[in-house]
């Protein structure tokens, strides 16, 4: 805005510039040469203005593109805890969404068994600090699990993340990558 303001301040003082010699009716050739020189100048920094304004509307652009990505941000939160069962108590991987969004959970495999979702409906933690989903792994003395986990976000883009979870010293590890796009099915 102050760029626009400025430029219509040189515009002006040009347009008063030629007016001024139009009206003096310049005789000499030394004052022409003059006030082509302001006339030339102020041209110049008129150049200079207009490409200081290209240059904030693309940073303009590219904020506002980072802004938009921030909100748009798409990330799960993995965490292997106890799940209360009858009777008991059983490892299971909790899945919360980290994100902005809401998510919509189509599947996992888990040690290459494919699992169906059904698209289950995991808000943000920032707006739901409870909503999870879990997966519970098998009692059967296994002591490594790979997964996938497969989902969409609220603009229907695909996206997936994968680890593993390991049993070691009395204690499962969990490690995944970050979520990332995944190709059309």
């Amino acid at each position: 805005m102050t760029v626009d303001i400025i430029a219509l301040i040189m515009s002006g003082i040009s347009i008063v510039i030629s007016i001024i010699a139009v009206r003096s009716n310049i005789k000499t050739g030394n004052e022409q040469v003059e006030i082509k020189k302001m006339q030339t100048g102020l041209q110049e920094k008129q150049v200079a203005i207009s490409e200081s304004q290209s240059v904030l509307q693309q940073k303009q652009v590219s904020i506002s593109q980072a802004q938009i990505d921030f909100q748009n941000k798409v990330e799960l939160y993995l965490v292997v805890a106890l799940e209360p069962i009858q009777g008991g108590f059983v490892p299971a991987v909790y899945i919360r969404n980290a994100g902005n969004g809401v998510v919509y959970l189509t599947k996992y495999e888990l040690n290459g068994k494919e699992v169906p979702m059904n698209k289950f409906v995991l808000p943000s933690m920032s707006i739901c600090n409870n909503a999870y989903y879990s997966i519970s792994l098998p009692i059967d003395g296994t002591p490594h699990f790979s997964l996938k986990i497969q989902f969409e976000d609220w603009q229907n883009l695909k996206w997936k993340t994968e680890g593993y979870i390991d049993y070691q010293n009395g204690i499962w590890e969990l490690t995944y990558s970050p979520c990332e796009r995944r190709k059309e099915d």
